[in-house]
């Protein structure tokens, strides 16, 4: 079993009493340097893997400079794409040191969205070229440096598909693969309302899986047998390809450290954190077209 949860410290730190306060990623940046964020993660980590978690979602590479307490707001390390990129690196990896594996997210970047997705949908319309130049260099940068887990946020994109979030949309996952990413890839909590009004559980995590996620995040565990019967029941009736649910579990079967082949007999290769910070940019997503 891989356990995970949500610690960037700062406002969203659900294992606080656990690994102590901290300050949020803004703050990070604005006192200390990459290599103090990394040896704070290091201790956040440890703290972590003590108590059985292997997975935290986090670091953000969202970039933001608006209010503090914004959907996003103190959450980013920095609205400069190449400094949102040193420190969230510096904290996957001292993460990483720790032995626990980190996801970031939100791709293809939250920033330029100011509604809360929890809540309700909301429509990017930068083009590619401007996303490409901003919002989508950290995680290029996270793809180069080989960060195991990429999260999805649910924000439309005109220069994507205008009518899906991104969580549910093929041309955000292809994107994503164009960058060069091989390791798994898994949406923000189907539960938020910016799906959940939408799309019930079971459907929501169909068209995620259908689309390209190998994860589908619900943070009500409640719904996750309906979640598992509507898979079973899409790839009975030849609405999901079995090859692209067993590319999934695969993925997330060697996350946690089992075995894909005995489980989908698909051997998958994932990717893992280089220990030091790459200076070459990506050509995937340059080049990338929805």
């Amino acid at each position: 079993m891989l356990v995970a949860t949500d610690e960037e410290s700062g406002r969203v730190a659900h294992m606080r009493e656990v690994v102590g306060p901290g300050p949020s990623p803004r703050r990070m940046a604005a006192q200390g340097s990459p290599d103090d964020v990394r040896a704070r993660a290091v201790a956040t980590g440890q703290a972590l893997s003590a108590v059985g978690v292997g997975l935290d979602l986090a670091p953000v590479l969202d970039l933001d400079d608006g209010p503090a307490a914004g959907v996003i707001g103190d959450r980013s390390f920095s609205a400069d794409p190449e400094e949102a990129a040193a420190y969230g690196l510096a904290y996957a990896r001292g993460l990483a040191d720790a032995g626990v594996a980190s996801a970031v997210k939100h791709f293809p970047g939250h920033g330029r969205s100011s509604v809360d997705s929890h809540r309700e949908s909301s429509l990017v319309e930068a083009g590619l070229d401007q996303l490409v130049a901003t919002d989508l260099l950290p995680f290029q940068r996270a793809v180069d440096a080989g960060t195991p887990v990429v999260m999805l946020n649910h924000v439309q994109y005109s220069a994507l598909d205008p009518e899906l979030p991104a969580s549910l949309s093929p041309r955000a996952y292809t994107l994503l693969r164009e960058m060069g990413f091989r390791g798994v890839a898994m949406t923000d909590s189907v539960g938020m309302g910016a799906v959940n009004r939408r799309w019930d559980f079971p459907d929501a995590a169909v068209r995620a899986v259908a689309a390209g996620a190998d994860a589908v995040l619900a943070t009500d565990g409640n719904h996750a047998v309906r979640m598992r019967d509507g898979l079973v029941q899409a790839v009975q009736g030849g609405v999901l390809p079995e090859a692209r649910l067993s590319e999934a579990a695969a993925r997330v079967t060697a996350l946690a450290g089992g075995d894909p082949v005995a489980l989908s007999c698909l051997d998958v290769d994932l990717p893992q954190l280089a220990p030091d910070a790459g200076s070459g940019a990506g050509s995937g997503a340059a080049s990338s077209s929805p």
